[in-house]
């Protein structure tokens, strides 16, 4: 008797779900990162301080809710919009930062912009796994209203 494989399709990949996640990242990212910058300068906050953590911690939230925004526009592969749009808004932040390291002459830590791009693409896909457990919910049972 011979078995046979199930068909598994490939993850369809679509940009217009990408693109509002990393700009939702983006946004929330960079104003936690500007006023977080803006304090440690004025030298309101320490660089090491739990304040300084906070900020770290409120752009690593941007990333899971930027791949929330993307999980919820790509119900078939949510994971992987979710860290894709997390991770390329990083990059291109932080790609503009290493610009400027370069011109300024200031040392890379390339392994923890790695690091942090595999960071932000996880917390994408917590996000986008939030996601998915509502766009089920949502199919499960339409037209129930959530409460709250």
């Amino acid at each position: 008797m011979a078995m046979t494989q199930p068909s598994i399709a490939p993850a369809t990949f679509d940009v217009r779900a990408v693109v509002p996640g990393a700009l939702t990242t983006l946004v929330l990212a960079l104003v936690a990162g500007v006023v977080n910058q803006v304090l440690v300068d004025r030298g309101t906050i320490e660089e090491g301080s739990p304040l300084a953590f906070f900020f770290f911690l409120l752009i690593v939230l941007a990333g899971a809710v930027g791949g929330f925004v993307s999980g919820r526009r790509a119900p078939d592969s949510p994971l992987l919009h979710g860290a894709v749009a997390s991770a390329s808004a990083y990059l291109l932040v932080q790609g503009i930062g290493v610009i400027r390291r370069l011109i300024a002459g200031d040392p890379l830590n390339w392994l923890s912009y790695l690091y942090l791009a595999v960071l932000m693409a996880t917390c994408g896909m917590l996000g986008a796994l939030l996601a998915n457990h509502r766009n089920r919910q949502e199919r499960e049972h339409p037209g129930r209203t959530r409460k709250g």
